[in-house]
């Protein structure tokens, strides 16, 4: 492979390195200062993202679209998909624990995705300069991190929006 050819993948490469060393770091302040704050545990910040949770349960025992088996089904989700993509571990029948830290996982992957996608956005846009402000402005937003590390659907749909931009 040619240096002018290998240039930009290379570059694609440290790109994604340092989108996940920041997002690593990220997550590792706040898992620490929640850590801090309950006392070990983990948790997630919203009672709607322990409605998620809920769902995804009664999912994986069985009952979709039921927040507890034996009521009449109810549309209390506001979305379809992610209480699917939260329903492994409880299929699995792991802690309750464990169900929330692959909500904060998704999150997470969620976070670094659209972060490659965002700066990837940028450049086709507004060339590396642009890339670069977009990829910075997104990595420092606390909200935006917040928002990806709530346990809600933003990840998901923040990543399909910007895949499909991306796309078209």
């Amino acid at each position: 492979m040619s240096m002018p050819r290998l240039a930009p993948r290379l570059g694609r490469i440290l790109l994604a390195l340092l989108i996940v060393g920041i997002a690593a770091f990220h997550a590792g302040r706040v898992f620490r200062t929640e850590r801090m704050i309950t006392g070990g545990g983990i948790s997630l910040p919203l009672d709607d993202s322990f409605i998620y949770l809920q769902y995804a349960r009664a999912i994986a025992e069985g009952h979709p679209f039921v927040y507890t088996p034996g009521n009449a089904p109810t549309t209390g989700a506001t979305s379809l998909l992610w209480p699917l993509l939260l329903a492994p571990p409880h299929l699995l029948r792991l802690s309750p624990s464990l169900c929330v830290a692959w909500a904060l996982a998704l999150g997470l992957l969620g976070y670094v995705l659209s972060a490659l996608l965002l700066a990837r956005l940028g450049a086709r846009l507004a060339g590396l300069a642009g890339g670069a402000l977009a990829l910075a402005l997104f990595l420092m937003s606390p909200f935006l991190l917040w928002g990806y590390l709530s346990g809600m659907e933003i990840p998901l749909y923040a990543t399909v929006l910007l895949a499909t931009l991306f796309a078209y």
